[in-house]
């Protein structure tokens, strides 16, 4: 795995002070607008967010080589749809959020604690500590039910026609209630890239990592068994797709004319998102009265944001075409793009679920 590591900074501690400084001032202003109507209990939300983007930062540092590619990651995770959606409930659920990340951090780094070449001993060590963040969730939602204490309902996150629907429209989903998991706009053409990198660099432990947990969120027998709910098993696949998207940040910033094809496509997803979108509010603006036009609004805003980020992998492709490297404008456009995405959708979702 030397290749995952090849450019890491040669001072992980400022890498990690840095994007948790920048994880402080965006929480501070997520919250700012609501701290004085807050509860003092809901006033711990902040620390939660800066603590699961930080766990997050560092199990993505595992396998993504670029800084700012971990930097989104955590703040995919812990800005995203679903860890943002679940402080609505309580703020103990924030909690779990913000410390499921670091109990990954172990199956992250399994193989400082075994050598991967010891074969079924070394898969061995990483399926169990992969099952140990599961295994400490599950009870503490026990325990936490016994003692009639009841973080989450149960019949949030169940998997549906509409859900599926929404990971493309997660701020129509917000303002309908049903939002259940997902990633951002610009992020979606992210994955495409990830997807590439994950195969050419054989990354196939981080491909296991998703599977297993998809495997989990989707296990029916979850919530009559443990009591736990449905929306805290997505947490799982959420982290490892936020890792997912750090690999395409790397491998935006860093392809060459090779990868140009794939750059394209991506572009090309986002754009016929966007129309998509775009489309989709017509109907709505001719819905009864004036019922219809805050959908129509989102729909337009979520087709605005695709076009944006499509804008971005354009200008990045017309750079790989004429094979130049010019990674500060990249990283640039990258930063505006991927991070007025999460700025935006990400002060909409507070205002509506968390004031």
């Amino acid at each position: 795995m030397r290749q995952f590591g090849s450019h890491r900074t040669s001072r992980p501690g400022g890498a990690v002070l840095g994007a948790l400084l920048v994880y402080i001032l965006f929480a501070i202003y997520l919250s700012w607008p609501h701290w004085s109507g807050w509860k003092w209990s809901q006033r711990v939300l902040p620390l939660c967010w800066c603590v699961g983007a930080v766990g997050a930062f560092m199990v993505s540092r595992r396998w993504v080589c670029s800084l700012i590619g971990a930097f989104f990651s955590g703040a995919l995770y812990s800005f995203g749809p679903l860890a943002l959606y679940t402080t609505q409930f309580h703020e103990a659920g924030a909690c779990i959020v913000a410390v499921i990340p670091w109990l990954l951090c172990p199956f992250a780094y399994s193989n400082l604690l075994v050598n991967p070449k010891k074969g079924w001993i070394s898969r061995g060590v990483k399926v169990g500590l992969f099952v140990l963040p599961l295994v400490f969730v599950a009870v503490l939602f026990r325990i936490l039910t016994q003692y009639h204490l009841f973080v989450m309902p149960v019949q949030v996150g169940k998997l549906s026609k509409e859900v599926w629907f929404g990971l493309a429209v997660p701020l129509v989903m917000v303002r309908h209630g049903d939002l259940f998991w997902g990633l951002y706009h610009v992020s979606l053409g992210l994955i495409v890239l990830g997807t590439v990198r994950m195969i050419k660099m054989r990354c196939w432990e981080l491909a296991l990592g998703l599977v297993m947990a998809f495997a989990v969120a989707i296990w029916e027998p979850w919530p009559g068994v443990f009591g736990v709910c449905p929306l805290i098993w997505w947490l799982f696949p959420q982290i490892f797709l936020c890792v997912w998207v750090g690999q395409g940040i790397v491998q935006l910033l860093n392809g060459t004319r090779a990868d140009r094809p794939w750059v394209l496509g991506s572009g090309l997803w986002l754009v016929g998102l966007g129309v998509l979108m775009l489309l989709q509010s017509g109907k709505y603006f001719d819905f009864f009265l004036w019922f219809g036009y805050p959908y129509a609004r989102l729909f337009v805003t979520t087709g605005k944001l695709y076009v944006l980020g499509s804008v971005g992998f354009g200008v990045i492709y017309v750079l790989m075409n004429f094979n130049r490297k010019l990674f500060w404008l990249r990283a640039s456009l990258l930063c505006i793009t991927l991070g007025c995405d999460v700025f935006w959708c990400a002060s909409y979702i507070v205002d509506r679920v968390v004031s």
